[in-house]
């Protein structure tokens, strides 16, 4: 903070900004929301179609084994789904 103070940042917010912009934590706000935000729908039918195969499989009903055809190859054959993992 000393050394942004001698480069000539003169107040309390263009100091707080500028030491928040050189800790990185802006840097990682972005990534999060480059991994996490914009997948948000993925991320639910992800979680979605697991907890249908694990409810099916906890309380199996006569289209069980279709119900898990159907879910199985989406969440092995999705590229996306991959990079979840």
């Amino acid at each position: 903070s000393i050394a942004v103070l001698r480069a000539g940042v003169g107040d309390s917010v263009a100091l707080a900004q500028e030491l928040l912009e050189r800790s990185g934590l802006v840097a990682l706000r972005e990534v999060i929301d480059q991994q996490f935000a914009q997948r948000s729908d993925l991320l639910k039918a992800h979680t979605a179609l697991l907890s249908l195969r694990q409810f099916v499989q906890r309380h199996p009903v006569y289209a069980t084994p279709r119900i898990l055809a159907d879910i199985d190859p989406l969440l092995a054959d999705t590229h996306a789904f991959e990079e979840l993992r």
